[in-house]
């Protein structure tokens, strides 16, 4: 399947330098809505801008700009936020408390992957820039994550710079939901570093959004992704950048946006719990990143018109099942081979949820919080040879 770059164009938020409304009812139950979420009465405009402007100063020094070069010529640039700092000690017996004896600060930084190589995935010279100092120093790259445009690098520098906080995100928990309507703040450096450190605001427009990439270049989707979608002001430069919380907590890393004549104000974020989870799981660790995938080729039952039926040689759609996914083949050694479904039968529902979009499945086995190789979950699934809705259970295996 190829991207369709016609209408729609999916901008990688980097700067290449080479070549250039009203609740419905009546008045009393809106102050009641109103009332429940929001003390109206105690929140001021001055209030509001303060807090903005000490997150803002909380955060703006750990993003960084971050610079891919091949023999000292830029090839792009972009952004990256600062997480974890290590202190070097001139003197180790005397303490970093002791005055002046603070060699250096060694630092980690998450950033996209696209920023750190090329359009062949070719990475040379990497720097790490404070704009706020207007200081460039050598980078190394860590590690980054094949699918998830994310990338982890390394830097010394001679000051400190404060590392972020994620912040807790857990569908599972209410309280630890990013919620749509919550404002957003993205800081990077759009249009690359004349305009560093820049700062908007904005609002969540969706928590959760998947999307399709092309993790490998080569003009065919192989990945689905998971994004915060909202409509913080972002451009080229802002790739790596940190979208925050009105806490000052990291809530998603900057990536993209949608553009087009007939569209605004659609951007997205690789949320902090799916970052945190290739950082500290995976790159941190050096552990090689696996992900699960089902081991089936298949067509969603919703998109089976007669034409496609007919093309593929599909058997009828029994009566009453109106999604899930028709197995047109089954991968040796994968996940669902063995457990009893077979060739034109129809997976309706994975671990309780009814399977209406193979991409949304992709994208939750891919995004390595919800599942992991090695999990038991349930499937059901409608059986050719009994012409019964069957549970069974299957172990997670890795992709290939």
């Amino acid at each position: 399947m190829k991207r369709n770059f016609a209408k729609i164009i999916l901008v990688l938020l980097l700067v290449f330098t080479l070549g250039g409304c009203e609740l419905t009812g009546d008045k009393t139950n809106n102050e009641i809505i109103t009332r429940r979420y929001v003390d109206v009465e105690n929140i001021t405009i001055v209030d509001f801008q303060n807090l903005i402007e000490e997150v803002i100063t909380k955060v703006e020094r750990s993003v960084i700009g971050v610079t891919h070069k091949n023999n000292n010529n830029p090839i792009s640039v972009g952004s990256g936020v600062v997480y974890r700092q290590q202190v070097v000690l001139k003197d180790p017996s005397k303490g970093e408390e002791a005055e002046g004896n603070i060699d250096h600060y060694v630092y980690r930084a998450v950033t996209n992957r696209h920023v750190i190589q090329d359009d062949r995935n070719r990475t040379f010279q990497v720097y790490a820039y404070m704009g706020y100092d207007d200081e460039e120093v050598k980078a190394t790259v860590i590690g980054m994550d094949p699918k998830v445009d994310i990338a982890v690098i390394e830097f010394k520098y001679s000051k400190h710079i404060m590392p972020i906080k994620f912040a807790e995100i857990d569908s599972a928990d209410p309280s630890k939901q990013i919620k749509k309507g919550s404002f957003g703040i993205a800081i990077g450096n759009p249009d690359g570093y004349k305009y560093f450190g820049s700062a908007t605001l904005g609002i969540i427009s969706a928590p959760i959004r998947y999307m399709e990439d092309d993790s490998n270049g080569d003009g065919i989707v192989d990945f689905y992704g998971e994004y915060i979608q909202h409509d913080v002001a972002i451009n080229p430069g802002n790739s790596g950048g940190g979208l925050f919380n009105i806490k000052g907590e990291l809530i998603g890393i900057n990536t993209l946006k949608l553009v087009s004549n007939n569209i605004e104000g659609m951007g997205f974020a690789i949320p902090a719990d799916i970052v945190a989870k290739i950082v500290f799981e995976y790159i941190e660790t050096g552990q090689q990143i696996v992900r699960p995938k089902l081991g089936v080729t298949g067509i969603e039952v919703k998109s089976i018109t007669p034409a496609v039926s007919e093309a593929n040689n599909l058997k009828p759609i029994p009566e009453g099942i109106n999604y899930g996914i028709y197995v047109t083949d089954l991968v040796q050694g994968g996940s669902v081979y063995g457990s009893g479904v077979e060739k034109d039968d129809i997976i309706l529902t994975f671990d309780g949820m009814p399977i209406k979009y193979t991409y949304e499945l992709m994208a939750i086995m891919s995004n390595l919080v919800d599942y992991s190789v090695g999990d038991v979950v349930e499937i059901t699934y409608y059986s050719r040879a009994t012409g019964q809705i069957k549970t069974v259970e299957i172990t997670l295996k890795a992709s290939e």
